[in-house]
């Protein structure tokens, strides 16, 4: 963890999340944090910012930094409300891959989880497309 502000922490993916509960119940003075999501296949980050916006109640931006495009909507998701993309994505359309699913089956922090329901009586009973 480091701080690189007057109310900014950067949180790496290895650090201890408890002790980032034990900075924030300390130190009202925090307004980002921003967590580190370089590797692809390191799924800490998410689980670092489902704690920090629902479980511990941080009010303040959760920033994903170094972010893979392919990550967006699960970041979003997990409660980041921000993010800076790695410089390979520059120029990329981003809203494409924020709006990839329009269901989404489990709970998250942004949502509720499910959507839309499908209502198989609610089908039109000549369209056989089901």
């Amino acid at each position: 963890m480091m701080i690189i502000g007057k109310k900014k922490l950067q949180v790496e993916p290895s650090d201890s999340v408890e002790l980032l509960k034990l900075t924030l119940d300390e130190y009202d003075l925090v307004d980002t944090i921003e967590l580190n999501f370089e590797n692809f296949d390191d799924g800490r980050g998410y689980s670092q910012a489902y704690l920090l916006s629902s479980r511990w109640g941080f009010k303040g931006e959760i920033i994903g930094i170094n972010a893979h495009i392919d990550q967006l909507q699960f970041m979003i998701r997990s409660g980041c409300t921000g993010y800076r993309l790695q410089e390979q994505y520059k120029g990329l359309d981003e809203k494409e891959y924020l709006d990839t699913f329009s269901i989404c089956y489990q709970a998250a922090p942004n949502n509720t989880g499910l959507t839309e329901v499908f209502n198989r009586d609610s089908l039109d009973k000549n369209d056989n497309n089901w």
